[in-house]
């Protein structure tokens, strides 16, 4: 029961990130403008909230909503492969200007006129060389398929469909190749794998951690 309970309650925290928000967490090496706001050099989190199209910055206790301007496509590879901050450089004071997500898009939240340059803040998603390979799948996988690959009801209910089981021999019989494209690049309408993190906070899967969970999915099909 308890199980039960814990499995629910952390499919309502994945699927309320991944259906209202999306972001990143990144530590900005210097003072900056955001809004209106003036706030100092530390590490901060950028949630992008799709249903009132506004991007929440918070850190050092504090919260600031930032309304979306624009959306940003374009050459962006470089960009939002693991998430990017740009600020607008105007003498000594920089303001936020866009939020660039993981393998989404971007999200212009200021501008200054007569910006002088543009500084960027690559994001380098959590590291996970320090969790095992089932950590790593109780971050990503566990939440809709199941602690042991087996399924989970609640998650079959909300998305109205019996998702693949992890143990199962169709999932099994992939190779690893197929098993890499599916954790990176998503297929059909599952998105590619990413860490939830206790804030609500989703990174693309780090590349390193991608094999160490192949591994150990290969470990369910034991798993009856």
């Amino acid at each position: 029961m308890k199980i039960h309970t814990l499995l629910v309650g952390l499919l309502s925290i994945a699927l309320t990130s991944s259906a209202l928000a999306s972001g990143i967490e990144a530590d900005i090496p210097f003072a900056f403008r955001a809004g209106d706001r003036e706030l100092p050099a530390g590490n901060y989190s950028f949630v992008v909230n799709e249903n009132t199209d506004a991007v929440l910055l918070r850190g050092g206790g504090k919260e600031v909503r930032l309304v979306t301007k624009t959306r940003l496509r374009g050459p962006t590879d470089a960009l939002n492969f693991e998430g990017t901050v740009a600020f607008d450089r105007k003498g000594d004071v920089r303001t936020l200007s866009e939020v660039w997500i993981p393998m989404e898009e971007g999200f212009q939240v200021g501008a200054v006129d007569g910006a002088e340059a543009h500084v960027l803040v690559h994001v380098v998603a959590r590291a996970t060389e320090n969790m095992t390979p089932q950590q790593i799948f109780a971050q990503t996988c566990q939440v809709c398929h199941g602690r042991d690959g087996q399924g989970n009801a609640t998650a079959d209910k909300f998305f109205n469909k019996k998702l693949p089981r992890l143990n199962s021999a169709f999932v099994q019989s992939k190779s690893d190749a197929e098993l890499r494209e599916v954790i990176t690049q998503g297929r059909g309408a599952m998105d590619p794998v990413r860490q939830q993190l206790p804030n609500g906070v989703r990174h693309a899967l780090p590349s390193q951690a991608v094999d160490p969970l192949i591994a150990y999915l290969r470990t369910l099909a034991s798993k009856t």
